[in-house]
């Protein structure tokens, strides 16, 4: 029964699937690809909870329902009134009038100075003599506020007056999204819960970055954005460079099918006064959506920017998109600009004066056709401690951003991530820096959320896992982005996010978590939605995936906890209603079924390579001999593992490494010991730290003896090379048998890929 639980389900095909077949076999009956990933736009939201999200300014919730109409009866006594010259067509009208047909109601439509007098009820969007009169007779004022809107009921002579005003057109389509959300079916009759309003959102451009797992995902995301008041989204333009199959150069061809994706979206953002902006690459075209098929990346996939050729095929390709309704793009340069091309770096010097010219000629080649295009920018010094990432080698950020910003056009956009590649927080004084080396309002990408740096568990996370900004931050932001999104489950922490935007200052997590959760996935959903992250959460410390002796030590442990896991996802499998949620679910989930399946049977790969190569760089730094105790990352449970490079000031080692976050905040490392020690001895650690914002608390342990417990400025390691540090080990801190290491990072408000994080190369027991 939509709206009281109930959902559509489509297939490819759109062949219609009865939501009392969905209901009576439930959802463990569409696990399989092709029902799971059909849907494509769930009438939205399909929950009712008689809550508006995002969180208006000011509302007032009166706990009464208007009829609008029966679900049985063919007699319309409720209209929509538009304005004399407004259209019928227009789409924020038609999105109201769907989703009363979609409860099982109808409504009419009529203009201004049509016959009224059949209609009960009145719904009056926008200007009209209706509104005009109501809202003088009650003193009524519209929010002064760009997309600003106000909903207020009334009751007229036995008739009910509800009206719809915006600011702006955006305004007036945020009045009827917020209306949408108000409307239920009870009973035999389609209601709309009475509120009052008068709202407007904080953050002016608010968007997210659409990173699709398959192409039905890619469009559910990109029309899901409306429905929660986004009114940017950001999509990977790499979706349709290439023919399925194999790489075939973004300068000669276009993948129809995606071109026809980008453009469904495009097209229905635009009719709703909403924007796209398509992102490229410019030095390596990523491509990774099965649904297009793998691809391999040739070497002429970047844009080489000395060769005109180049330049007009990025020129033509965007023009393919701003007239499919794209309403702009963005050339990245993250991560991957140098090392340089080296015709591009003869011809230019640096990256500055290259990435200049590039922005100045595809502004000039696209700006006479296109006058009003939004032209964003990422460059590769989009972090303020780009030093800190290793790019000082190759060119000056801080010259770089200069130059960039004192040589491109006024209204194109610069992204930045705040401090650092992830941060948790953004100051005033950091954002006066950044906006000065530009001399322009910034647009931020906000990496602290996006798949794939946080880890998996957070999707459902009752914290607030936003970038915390300074009070005034909108003042110097052009636009908001948040990183990437796919799968269907996500659609919660976007409702959420989309909260945050709106209001921040009334924003609270958990409610916010739960009226989404409410809303998307069902009222009875959110206990078994987060035992399912509280289960997935314990793997997070094997976030790296790799098999490991430390890893294998843990496998009766890992066993258990992968049952739990399977058993909630189970759970969550035979009650959620709304199939969007499960394949994404599944998947995170089947993830480490296969880490545990890979723990009991792979071989230790690597292994006795790694722990040589360790042992050869701890004899040399510290002096310890071939039978002292060596323990190297892989000996640890618990903790991220890798090898690292620029994350670690450009010297790749091997690492563990643990984060301020409960469930990576702690690895431990056993050894065995054949006789004990009569004299002092010394626990030599070679690590590194990432303070974070204003650095935070460690603890060594050896057998629950405190080696060290204090600031991690104080223990010896720092944040700007590799340091080796000796701690003193009384003989009564080691047994004879079987002992642990035990290194915790004591911060509680991290976040897995952020700082602070403590990382270590190795230790070394020596006697």
């Amino acid at each position: 029964k939509p709206g009281e639980g109930g959902i559509k389900v489509f297939k490819n095909s759109n062949e219609k699937i009865l939501a009392e077949h969905v209901q009576k076999n439930n959802t463990s009956n569409i696990r399989n690809n092709e029902l799971a990933e059909a849907p494509r736009l769930s009438e939205s939201p399909p929950f009712f909870t008689g809550k508006i999200l995002p969180t208006p300014q000011k509302v007032e919730y009166l706990n009464k329902y208007i009829s609008l109409c029966s679900r049985e009866d063919t007699n319309n006594t409720s209209c929509i009134l538009i304005s004399k010259d407004g259209s019928k067509e227009d789409a924020g009208i038609l999105d109201l009038s769907s989703r009363i047909q979609n409860l099982g109601g109808k409504i009419d439509i009529i203009k201004d100075g049509e016959n009224l007098d059949k209609y009960s009820t009145i719904i009056s969007v926008g200007d009209n003599q209706l509104s005009a009169k109501y809202l003088k007779q009650n003193k009524l004022i519209v929010p002064d506020k760009e997309e600003g809107y106000l909903l207020y009921p009334l009751v007229d002579k036995n008739r009910n007056i509800v009206l719809c005003m915006g600011h702006d057109k955006l305004g007036e389509y945020w009045g009827i999204q917020s209306l949408r959300q108000l409307l239920v079916g009870r009973n035999r009759e389609v209601c709309l819960a009475e509120a009052r309003v008068f709202d407007y959102p904080a953050f002016r451009q608010r968007g997210y970055f659409v990173s699709p797992i398959t192409r039905t995902f890619f469009v559910q995301h990109g029309k899901f954005a409306p429905e929660y008041k986004f009114n940017t989204v950001f999509l990977n333009g790499a979706l349709f460079s290439s023919f399925e199959g194999g790489w075939d150069s973004w300068k000669k061809n276009q993948h129809e099918e995606g071109m026809s994706d980008i453009k469904d979206i495009a097209v229905y953002m635009k009719q709703r006064g909403l924007i796209s902006i398509v992102l490229i690459h410019g030095n390596k075209m990523r491509f990774y959506s099965s649904d297009y098929g793998y691809n391999t990346l040739k070497k002429d996939a970047e844009i080489r920017i000395s060769e005109d050729k180049d330049i007009q095929g990025v020129s033509a390709w965007s023009k393919s998109l701003l007239s499919a309704g794209v309403g702009g793009i963005c050339i990245n340069y993250d991560d991957t600009c140098y090392p340089m091309n080296l015709k591009d770096k003869e011809k230019f010097g640096d990256a500055a004066h290259a990435h200049a010219y590039l922005i100045n000629r595809i502004c000039a080649l696209l700006k006479k056709d296109n006058p009003d295009f939004r032209f964003f920018f990422c460059p590769p010094f989009y972090m303020s401690k780009w030093q800190a990432e290793g790019l000082g080698k190759y060119e000056n950020g801080d010259d770089y951003l200069r130059f960039l910003g004192a040589n491109i056009p006024r209204n194109v956009e610069v992204f930045w991530t705040g401090p650092d590649v992830i941060s948790r927080r953004v100051t005033q004084e950091n954002v006066q820096q950044w906006v000065g080396l530009l001399g322009r309002n910034t647009a931020y990408f906000d990496n602290l959320f996006g798949g794939p740096h946080p880890g998996y568990s957070y999707y459902f996370d009752p914290k607030d896992f936003k970038t915390q900004f300074p009070a005034d931050f909108q003042r110097c932001l052009s636009t908001y982005m948040m990183a990437g999104y796919s799968w269907g489950h996500y659609r919660v922490c976007l409702a959420t996010l989309g909260d945050y935007l709106w209001n921040p200052e009334n924003y609270d997590p958990e409610e916010s978590l739960k009226t989404a959760v409410a809303q998307i996935a069902g009222p009875d959903m959110y206990p078994l939605l987060m035992n399912w992250r509280e289960k997935i959460s314990r793997f997070d410390q094997f976030g790296e995936g790799r098999v490991t002796p430390g890893n294998r030590k843990l496998l009766p442990e890992l066993r258990i906890w992968l049952d739990e896991l399977k058993l909630a996802f189970r759970q969550v499998e035979q009650q959620c209603r709304n199939p969007l949620l499960l394949p994404g679910m599944k998947w995170h989930t089947d993830i480490w079924e296969k880490f545990v399946a890979r723990v009991e049977k792979e071989d230790i790969n690597g292994y006795e390579e790694a722990l040589h190569e360790v042992k050869v760089q701890a004899c040399k730094e510290t002096g310890a001999k071939s039978d002292d105790v060596f323990l190297v990352p892989y000996d640890f449970s618990g903790g991220y593992k890798g090898i690292v490079g620029e994350a670690a000031k450009n010297v790749k080692r091997h690492a563990a490494w643990v984060y301020g976050t409960e469930n990576v905040s702690r690895m431990s490392a056993d050894f065995s010991l054949a006789a004990s020690y009569d004299h002092n001895c010394k626990l030599a650690i070679s690590g590194l730290a990432d303070y974070g914002d204003k650095g935070f608390r460690m603890r060594i342990l050896m057998n629950d003896n405190l080696i060290f417990e204090g600031e991690i400025q104080d223990s010896g390691f720092n944040n700007e090379k590799w340091t080796i540090k000796e701690f003193p080990l009384q003989p009564s801190f080691l047994n004879v048998g079987k002992n642990t290491l035990l290194i915790e990072n004591l911060e509680k408000k991290g976040t897995v890929g952020a700082g602070p994080w403590l990382m270590i190369n190795y230790a070394v027991v020596k006697s």
